[in-house]
């Protein structure tokens, strides 16, 4: 993840508010633009969280999760 300083846990939500997958992003200093790692939902995401790695797992956030996103 080219400028990001933290590892990442990235997490992609439906239209519906289901967690679709979970991607663990680490840190890619020194790599060129075209070898950086892409990280994709593995059906059509409406939401992308990002939050520091590991926290999905100690907070017990997996595919199939529902998530309240509320607009204030």
């Amino acid at each position: 993840m080219k400028n990001t300083l933290v590892p990442l846990d990235i997490i992609f939500i439906d239209k519906t508010g289901i967690v679709i997958n979970i991607e663990s992003a680490d840190l890619e200093p020194d790599i060129s633009d075209i070898d950086l790692k892409r990280y994709n939902s593995t059906s059509p995401a409406q939401f992308v969280v990002e939050i520091n790695q590991g926290l999905s797992t100690l907070y017990g956030i997996k595919e199939g999760t529902p998530v309240l996103i509320e607009y204030v």
